[in-house]
């Protein structure tokens, strides 16, 4: 019966488990620091994303497009961008169907297609060496599933899940999961087909995946050296920390 139960309410709540967005009315003005741009990009089937574009005042080197995790929305993540503009980086960052000003409902399978997306137009604009695929979070999946499918010069996993069944199970211990989820987000699947160099930043403050999971993933790695460990103190950003921005500067070094 608790078996039951348990499918029973994975079943229900499995979109509030795996998804925390925020949404904004699409009157909605964003005040973010330094200059961008805010276009929309069409699916075949009519649904738009809304995505943030950011350019760096220094000659562009490449640009990153940046997959955020499940919290919040594409304004929030934007935190992260001086990072990049400062170091000659454009910054895309698209939001997933549910968030922020894209209408429509989160999945795995929408994030993925999202994702593609926002590729796909880049490659109209860019030779694909010039782009860098970064995720952050639960985004690590589609960042990790895109490198199986596009040659990007690079490919950025920070704080990678493993997958979702084992988030869920590190998170939620008491919940009796199914056999089968709804959702999967395995990054532990795509990892191995990628076909770009990938680094792992893997922050001692991660929550994300487990230090035995986090093993795991390094050991996944075509070179298991690009799993680049991040000392990260409390309430501090991790694009604060000096070992981000020492990866950073050595990444832009080489573009």
């Amino acid at each position: 019966m608790l078996y039951i139960v348990g499918i029973f309410f994975i079943y229900i709540f499995i979109n509030f488990i795996a998804f925390t967005p925020v949404r904004h009315t699409s009157s909605t003005k964003y005040n973010l620091s330094g200059s961008f741009k805010e276009f929309k990009l069409k699916h075949p089937n009519e649904e738009q994303i809304n995505v943030l574009y950011f350019k760096s005042s220094i000659p562009a080197k490449a640009t990153v497009l940046f997959l955020h995790g499940a919290r919040q929305s594409a304004d929030a993540w934007a935190a992260y961008v001086p990072a990049f503009t400062e170091r000659g980086l454009n910054v895309v960052i698209p939001d997933y169907r549910g968030y922020g000003k894209s209408y429509g409902n989160p999945s795995e399978i929408n994030w993925y297609e999202d994702g593609q997306l926002t590729y796909s137009w880049l490659k109209t604009r860019m030779h694909e060496d010039s782009i860098i695929i970064y995720g952050a979070g639960l985004g690590t999946a589609v960042a990790s599933y895109l490198a199986t499918l596009n040659p990007a010069r690079f490919v950025i996993l920070e704080n990678p899940i493993y997958g979702l069944r084992n988030w869920i199970r590190s998170h939620y211990p008491a919940l009796l999961l199914p056999y089968e989820l709804k959702y999967d987000f395995n990054v532990y699947e795509y990892l191995p087909n990628s076909i770009s160099p990938t680094y792992i930043l893997q922050s001692n403050r991660s929550r994300e995946c487990t230090p035995e999971e986090a093993i795991q993933l390094q050991q996944l790695l075509t070179d298991p050296n690009n799993m680049i460990p991040i000392d990260q103190e409390q309430n501090v950003d991790i694009f604060e920390t000096t070992d981000y921005t020492k990866f950073l500067d050595q990444l832009a070094k080489v573009l």
